[in-house]
């Protein structure tokens, strides 16, 4: 619980942080009027100017601008999935090795704990949960990331949308 007041008592300064990082100042006089909101608000408050603000710089841009950030955008989101993705990985194999050390030197008897997690119905319960949690994430994904909205998105920033493609191939090739 003292590492959760540390994060709440510091996410609106790392906001404020950002914000005079970005030269957003419009955010904070309205925060400074209110004194209160909470420290979700805040951050939500500092987010939305921020982004506004960078919408505006990238507005600006010319199409090799944009290229260029399209490319770093497509570098660093392939980079950071792939890295997801490969310490997944190694998560389920190194489980699947523990398992099966344990299993073959006689500490874990697999087929016994199998049967009494199903007798206590733990198995179901684990299903029931797993389906309910995928089918919100999997609702979350289709209302965030509408096909529609992207198509019209890279029909707008087709410069951008090259460029995010050479980051990505960049960002597998090394």
């Amino acid at each position: 619980t003292t590492m959760m007041m540390m994060i709440r008592f510091s996410l609106p300064k790392l906001a404020t942080l950002l914000l005079l990082l970005l030269g957003s100042s419009s955010w904070l006089l309205s925060t400074a009027r209110a004194q209160e909101t909470t420290p979700e608000e805040e951050v939500q408050g500092a987010l939305s100017g921020a982004l506004t603000n960078l919408k505006t710089k990238y507005d600006g841009l010319d199409n090799k601008g944009k290229a260029v950030v399209g490319t770093a955008v497509g570098f660093v989101a392939t980079r950071i999935v792939l890295k997801s993705a490969l310490s997944a990985i190694k998560v389920g194999v190194i489980a699947v090795i523990l398992a099966e050390v344990l299993d073959r030197t006689g500490i874990l008897d697999v087929e016994e704990t199998a049967e009494k997690l199903q007798e206590m119905g733990v198995v179901q319960k684990l299903k029931q949960f797993s389906g309910q949690a995928v089918s919100g994430f999997k609702a979350q994904v289709h209302r965030r990331l509408n096909p529609s909205n992207w198509q019209e998105i890279m029909d707008k920033e087709k410069v951008a949308t090259l460029g995010m493609a050479g980051g990505v191939v960049l960002a597998c090739l090394f």
